[in-house]
């Protein structure tokens, strides 16, 4: 089974350069995730950071073949073929990236396992992880959005679930808890944008407030029981018509009850 893989080709060695912030994005080859790999490589050259891009091998693609004791030969080719078309997935990545960023530092890694759980672990160490909205596959829609959903309302960092803006898309809107601002200020300013802030709570009103921004950024109010993964939050993130920024709010118990406290590594 494959593991990870610091895809070390540029002399990039991963979690080493502990100078720079990470950004991670995740990739299938399909053109949304190509996409987002585009999107994560230009923040992270306009912010410093160091790029990582990951793909999972999902073995549930390979149908009972890897259950059956007789058919062991032909599963491990299989797992091989998969874990080829994984590496060959993340090396065009990174070519790309290259191409439009030279000496923008990019590492890759391939690693098995449900992507999100593959992307939830490789989230612990990053200032930013960012997804594409969907995936390749004939249940895209339906899988692959909830791959997205599910990082949006889990992941331990501010997570990006992208979509392409429209062209003349102009400004970051943002809702007013403190740490979605502090993100929104700092993506704005490194990419030479504004900022809004709005107040609107009803997702829908904020879908369709998205529509010509460059971003929106939404929080997402985590509890003790664990993520609210049904937050409106999540359901943003699926629909708006531009990327989507999802920064997790913690609710802190006090002695009088519960007030909401921004999480740390806000700032992207």
């Amino acid at each position: 089974m494959a593991g990870p893989d610091s895809g070390q080709d540029s002399g990039q060695d991963s979690g080493q350069d502990s100078g720079h912030e990470l950004v991670v994005v995740g990739t299938d080859g399909s053109e949304q995730a190509r996409a987002a790999v585009r999107w994560a490589a230009d923040h992270a050259a306009c912010t410093g950071a160091r790029l990582r891009v990951v793909h999972a091998v999902v073995l549930s693609t390979m149908g009972g073949v890897a259950w059956h004791a007789e058919a062991a030969v032909q599963a491990e080719r299989l797992v091989r073929a998969l874990e080829e078309d994984g590496h060959r997935q993340v090396g065009r990545a990174r070519g790309e990236v290259e191409r439009h960023h030279p000496g923008l530092p990019v590492e890759t890694a391939v690693v098995t396992g449900d992507p999100r759980t593959v992307l939830l672990a490789e989230a612990a160490g990053a200032a930013l992880l960012v997804v594409g909205s969907r995936g390749r596959g004939p249940l895209a829609g339906l899988l692959l959005g909830s791959v997205s959903g599910a990082l949006a309302g889990r992941a331990p960092c501010p997570t990006v679930v992208h979509r392409e803006p429209a062209p003349d898309a102009r400004g970051v809107l943002t809702c007013t808890e403190p740490a979605a601002v502090a993100l929104a200020t700092s993506w704005a300013t490194a990419h030479g944008t504004t900022v809004e802030e709005t107040a609107e709570p009803d997702a829908d009103a904020l879908v369709a407030a998205s529509r010509g921004r460059e971003l929106l950024v939404v929080a997402r109010r985590d509890h003790h029981r664990g993520p609210a993964v049904l937050d409106h939050a999540v359901t943003v993130a699926e629909h708006a018509a531009c990327p989507v920024a999802v920064v997790a709010v913690t609710p802190v118990a006090t002695g009088s009850g519960v007030v909401p406290a921004t999480t740390a590594g806000a700032q992207a």
